[in-house]
């Protein structure tokens, strides 16, 4: 539902209810919210899901992984966090997305899946089924050539898909704790799953 606020005869932008919505939300309706809040949010079948705050282990590992990525990445490539990915008329927050530089807008408010070369998603308590079933789903059927997932239990774990003909991810590396991740593609790259957590 949207509702204008007025002060002193001057029309301010449209503020959306979030609360009261009657509907299913639209991706406008997302975008435009998204630009009002910084609340982390992704939109689902015309549901709006909140995204619980992320703890600091779980912002370590992120962190961490950008840096890697940062010092690893050719020319052509760059990676950000938490920017929205939509996927037809859903919207995803990946913790990290690496995307290639030449096809987005340096004022780019969302990344289309042509443009990501890969997601990652670090994997926190509560989002568990999230991580390894629906968003491993939804990007897989996107396009999206490449997911990884950080897991954080027990030993920290990075474990690497690639895309297949068929619309569903397969795995083609992984490591644990002190053991050394190398992997030629998307591009070439080692880390230590360890080290994120320092």
């Amino acid at each position: 539902m949207l509702g204008v606020a007025y002060t002193a005869g001057v029309s301010i932008q449209p503020v959306i209810d979030v609360w009261s919505h009657p509907q299913s939300w639209t991706p406008a309706e997302f975008i435009n919210l998204r630009e009002q809040t910084e609340r982390r949010m992704e939109l689902v079948e015309g549901a709006l899901l909140m995204v619980p705050s992320p703890d600091l282990l779980h912002q370590t590992l992120a962190r961490e992984l950008l840096i890697a990525f940062y010092n690893s990445l050719p020319p052509e490539l760059n990676v950000v966090a938490e920017l929205d990915v939509r996927l037809g008329s859903e919207f995803r927050l990946p913790d990290l997305v690496v995307y290639n530089r030449s096809a987005v807008s340096k004022n780019a408010k969302n990344l289309l899946p042509d443009q990501v070369a890969l997601v990652v998603e670090v994997v926190s308590p509560s989002s568990q089924r999230r991580d390894y079933l629906a968003k491993m789903h939804d990007y897989a059927q996107a396009g999206i050539p490449y997911y990884w997932i950080v897991d954080r239990r027990e030993d920290t774990t990075v474990s690497c898909y690639r895309n297949t003909p068929s619309h569903t991810y397969a795995q083609y590396a992984s490591a644990a704790g002190t053991e050394t991740l190398v992997v030629s593609e998307p591009f070439s790259f080692s880390v230590v799953p360890a080290a994120l957590a320092r």
